[in-house]
């Protein structure tokens, strides 16, 4: 039998007229309140019926699948880049006659929030964009609702994931401006919120080539900007240029930076890649804008990305006991002309100091 409003009032304690308001969102609800009564609701299994025009009021069967989707300013930038991934998704599961539906969230959705969202979409399995909150997924996973997480580099047990080799994709970009001979290369990276495990992967990458190839590491001239504060990042970058051995050459933590970055260059005089040259990994900007300035990058695998994802979805569905794992899709290099090997003698070694400092053995060393 399936639970009413009456059973979730009487549970939480609260009138069902108040229950309807927090189920509706309506009135002004105590936010203890509607977290009480949402989260009854997810546990009793209550959905909401919808309403047809002959006024009955029945539950409607739909083959679908759910997209945790973070609606915020934040992730503005990345909407395009988003949307390459749901095409890739939708045409995917499409073949095994699923439609796709968004679930937007926030990052203030509390777990209660999120299940109770996904549970009234009735949809049969979830994937979650950028997102990990694990104890809204292990309550959802209890109800029968698979979980693939996507785009998130957290390792997470006991779930699919599908998300970009960010570590060897910043190794490569990094290696790529080393074998053009910069010796000085700066890392501008910035706060992305929910995001750490990938800026942190993104570093790692950077200084994993920065250690192989055996190049001086000056923390000056690694710079966590502003993305806010215009007059904040110019700062930033003037400490940079300012100083008497500037760098050649920047790997940017995304393209979206690197677009505020070349804005900055240029009120400074910096030809890119004339004067300095930029590599930015994501791949996230619509290039085809022409306004927008192009940069080298190393490109994620979008339609990879969310075939997977929909093909991770689709075995979670017809295997509930299988066996779970994470993958992560390399990165493509894409040259757009941000890079060019350094004006001699400033932040280049001689073609022949070069040579002998990469082909050294490290056992000689």
């Amino acid at each position: 039998m399936k639970p009413t409003l009456r059973d979730i009032a009487k549970t939480v304690g609260v009138s069902p007229a108040t229950v309807s308001l927090v189920l509706r969102d309506k009135g002004n609800i105590s936010p203890d309140t509607r977290d009480q009564v949402l989260k009854v609701a997810a546990d009793l299994g209550y959905l909401r019926q919808e309403k047809y025009g002959d006024g009955a009021r029945v539950d409607k069967p739909r083959k679908t699948l759910g997209l945790l989707l973070v609606i915020d300013q934040s992730f503005s930038y990345m909407f395009y880049f988003i949307s390459t991934i749901i095409e890739s998704l939708e045409k995917r599961v499409r073949e095994d006659g699923y439609d796709v539906v968004l679930i937007p969230i926030s990052f203030q959705s509390t777990d209660a929030e999120i299940v109770m969202k996904v549970m009234d979409a009735r949809v049969k399995a979830v994937a979650s964009l950028h997102y990990a909150n694990v104890n809204a997924f292990v309550r959802l996973e209890d109800r029968g609702i698979p979980v693939v997480v996507v785009m998130n580099n957290k390792h997470l047990e006991n779930y699919y994931s599908v998300c970009s080799d960010d570590f060897h994709g910043a190794y490569e970009g990094t290696k790529y401006l080393i074998e053009l001979g910069h010796r000085s290369l700066a890392y501008i990276g910035c706060d992305r919120f929910s995001l750490e495990a990938l800026m942190r992967e993104r570093f790692m990458g950077f200084m994993s080539a920065i250690s192989e190839f055996r190049l001086d590491v000056d923390p000056a001239l690694q710079v966590n900007a502003d993305t806010q504060d215009m007059a904040v990042l110019r700062k930033e970058v003037a400490d940079l240029f300012d100083r008497q051995n500037p760098p050649t050459a920047l790997f940017v933590l995304d393209d979206e930076l690197a677009l505020r970055v070349h804005m900055v260059l240029s009120e400074r005089g910096l030809r890119v890649p004339d004067d300095i040259s930029i590599i930015a990994p994501g791949d996230v900007l619509d290039y085809s804008k022409p306004y927008i300035p192009q940069f080298n990058t190393m490109r994620i695998n979008t339609d990879i990305i969310g075939s997977t994802t929909g093909e991770f979805l689709m075995n979670r569905l017809r295997h509930a006991k299988q066996k779970l794992y994470g993958l992560k899709v390399n990165q493509e290099f894409v040259d757009r002309g941000s890079c060019a090997p350094p004006k001699q003698g400033a932040g280049a070694a001689s073609p022949e100091t070069w040579t002998v400092r990469m082909v050294e053995p490290l056992a000689a060393r």
